[in-house]
């Protein structure tokens, strides 16, 4: 596989192991200064074949109600800085009938239950200013057999968290399909749907620190069905989630005593979850958006565990096993028996050949230098059990295998 060489930008390698398949996901910074300002508390969705970036909160009580989008995520147009819905944070937003949406959220201590719709993110109208559910932020919104839904968050005063569900035909009036979900009450927690499923990830209850790491799931909204209520991931909010690769992710986000993650964890099932990566600079953060786009997962702004905010983009994407294995055709062959490393040079090159352990943290340098027409055998110093992979590198030229060790 060749890739083009990424000057100036922050890469950092993810390594998945699912079932019997791998795949190698690298993070690459598109940008570290978007157009848009700094913000946390965004929403972005993709629609129309480019990303969107919606409202959010900047520094202090700073809120916006701008609207850009991307195509590639580096160069962002303006389609409007005075959106007609009040600048806000903490509100949803989905593309349903052919629109964006946006859905609730705050401003300081005010909380809004108006609904709005546009279908250029330019012009927009607003659907109800006072819908059903009462006004809230940090709830999250899906679309589910052709309608829209509202699941959660935190409403006007003080310890007022909800745990409820609603759904709507056209954004104008909306039914209640539970007020007393299987799960707690909470706010900045995600949804998605898969699997012909709503999904509750995470988020946090009432009081300080009252974080969870459980998933819940729901074919109508009505029933919720516990996955797990303990996931791998330790309890935290302001994390993201998309489904991408078959599967559901869980990116970033802050816990206990306001550490914030740099993780990245993916279940097929929302009761086994792996950890793709446990030290990937560019997940070290909370609050900010992610959706999916040409085959990439995006992580976009949010801030730190100082609450610096960030207008950065990252995009990943997995790098399919076919693209892997045509590095062997056109360059070298490196395949693993028993445990060894075995690599056929069909020229000179110069290679570099590390061990990185599940969660990509690199384990040895094997080899790094010149290797002349050959075959050649190497023995990783593997002390303990489980699933490695060795990256061969080569200028823009990347193979990885995987080796499982049973000791």
């Amino acid at each position: 596989m060749r890739r083009k060489s990424l000057i100036g930008s922050g890469v950092v390698s993810m390594f998945l192991s699912v079932s019997s398949l791998f795949a190698v996901m690298n993070w690459v910074q598109v940008t570290d200064s978007a157009d848009w300002g700094a913000r946390r508390n965004l929403t972005a969705i993709t629609f129309d074949s480019a990303l969107w970036v919606i409202g959010g909160g900047g520094a202090g009580a700073t809120n916006y109600n701008d609207v850009w989008y991307s195509t590639d995520g580096a160069t962002w147009t303006s389609a409007t800085d005075s959106a007609d819905w009040t600048k806000r944070r903490s509100h949803s937003s989905v593309v349903f009938d052919e629109k964006i949406w946006v859905i609730g959220g705050g401003a300081g201590a005010t909380y809004y239950n108006d609904v709005w719709y546009s279908p250029d993110g330019a012009t927009w109208a607003c659907a109800t200013d006072s819908a059903e559910w009462g006004e809230r932020s940090g709830h999250t919104s899906v679309v589910f057999n052709d309608t829209i839904w509202v699941i959660g968050g935190s409403g006007t005063g003080t310890g007022v968290i909800y745990r409820d569900a609603w759904y709507s035909l056209d954004g104008v009036t909306w039914t209640c399909a539970t007020d007393s979900a299987g799960w707690a009450a909470r706010s900045g927690h995600t949804s998605l749907v898969c699997n012909g499923k709503i999904w509750v990830i995470g988020g946090k209850g009432a009081g300080i620190g009252n974080n969870f790491n459980d998933v819940w799931y729901s074919t109508d909204g009505v029933i919720w069905t516990c996955a797990t209520d303990s996931a791998e991931w330790a309890a935290r909010s302001g994390h993201t989630s998309v489904v991408y690769g078959g599967g559901m992710w869980v990116i970033g986000g802050s816990g206990a005593s306001g550490k914030v993650y740099n993780e990245a964890w993916y279940s097929t099932d929302g009761i086994t979850w792996i950890c793709a990566t446990d030290s990937a600079e560019v997940l070290a953060r909370a609050t900010h958006a992610s959706d999916t786009l040409d085959g990439k997962i995006w992580a976009i702004g949010g801030r730190d565990s100082s609450y610096v905010l960030y207008n950065d983009v990252w995009r990943s994407g997995i790098i399919g096993t076919e693209e892997i294995a045509d590095f062997g055709v056109r360059n070298a062959e490196l395949k693993i028996l028993k445990n060894k490393i075995c690599l056929s040079v069909p020229n000179t090159m110069e290679a570099g050949i590390k061990l990185y352990d599940l969660c990509g943290r690199m384990k040895e340098v094997i080899y790094t230098g010149t290797l002349s027409k050959g075959n050649y055998t190497f023995t990783p110093d593997i002390r303990k059990s489980g699933i490695y992979f060795v990256r061969l590198t080569s200028g823009t030229f990347e193979a990885t295998k995987k080796i499982t060790v049973i000791k």
